[in-house]
């Protein structure tokens, strides 16, 4: 390798583990208030509100500090043997990380794992995959950090928040499998599928 990777030190990222876990809680309990007044129904998908927009806008930075958390832990390197390219794709992402170039996709590579993962909305009573396609992340915050006044309708809806925030309870729970834990696992929201994560 050209570059060395910048990895977290324990303590940083002990304490960046806590303080996301807390955002999470935190997030959660805000968009459990929302379905007071909007129904978590697939027939409200499309209802947008401020309130639904803030909720997205600040789940996107979450979503990028766990990834963060999962790649730039130096126990990832047990894999670089068995996934060469890994190594390359942590680089690459760094890089972007100190251009301030949006890497969300390049994270999603590198963990090509979580497309297929699953998890149940408690309230729908079905699972959704929330990294399987993944136009919540463009349509939804990146519209609204760029384009948020023409797009507001489109992009501040009920589906993207749901989304985003099942995006983000995903990345907790394989966190809290790497780490050898299940905190986030008390959601209100959600309800895991069966494991398949290999732990590190």
């Amino acid at each position: 390798m050209s570059r060395s990777i910048n990895w977290l030190p324990e303590h940083i990222l002990k304490e960046n583990v806590e303080f996301s876990r807390k955002m999470y809680e935190f997030i959660e309990i805000d968009f459990d208030t929302c379905l007071e007044y909007i129904a978590l129904d697939k027939k409200h998908y499309d209802v947008y509100s401020f309130k639904l927009a803030d909720l997205i806008l600040r789940i996107g930075p979450e979503i990028l500090r766990v990834f963060d958390l999962i790649l730039f832990d130096q126990r990832i390197t047990r894999f670089f043997k068995e996934q060469p390219q890994l190594e390359l794709q942590i680089v690459g992402i760094q890089e972007k990380k100190e251009k301030r170039k949006d890497g969300f996709k390049d994270y999603f590579t590198a963990l090509p794992e979580l497309k297929s993962k699953s998890v149940e909305v408690t309230i729908l009573k079905e699972k959704i995959c929330p990294f399987e396609e993944i136009s919540w992340w463009e349509s939804g915050y990146n519209a609204l950090r760029h384009r948020a006044i023409r797009e507001f309708k489109k992009s501040a809806t009920l589906k993207h928040a749901l989304y985003s925030l099942a995006g983000l309870w995903v990345l907790h729970d394989r966190l809290d499998m790497d780490l050898g834990r299940r905190d986030v696992a008390r959601s209100r929201v959600f309800r895991p599928e069966t494991r398949t994560y290999v732990s590190r």
